[in-house]
């Protein structure tokens, strides 16, 4: 049986700069950094993240789960990869 691909941070930044969440790619350097916290998004990207998300990978994030846990793309790429979403 053959494992699923990772998600990685950096398809998650380039997935969500072509959507119009990011206002530009982030760099690796930056994987760890606070998505709120450092400007990258506000609340109405967010929205519009769990709603690529679900398109894109099939899972339904609420809200609180990502503002209480997955805060930057390293913690979202993990969080993806472990529920099994795949492109």
């Amino acid at each position: 049986m053959s494992q699923s691909p990772t998600v990685s941070p950096t398809v998650l930044s380039s997935l969500f700069f072509e959507n119009g969440i990011f206002t530009e790619a982030i760099s690796e350097e930056q994987f760890d950094d606070d998505l709120l916290e450092s400007g990258h998004m506000d609340s109405m990207s967010l929205m519009m993240l769990i709603e690529t998300i679900q398109q894109e990978y099939g899972l339904e994030i609420e809200p609180a789960i990502f503002i209480a846990e997955l805060r930057n793309l390293n913690q979202l790429s993990q969080f993806i990869a472990d529920q099994g979403g795949v492109s």
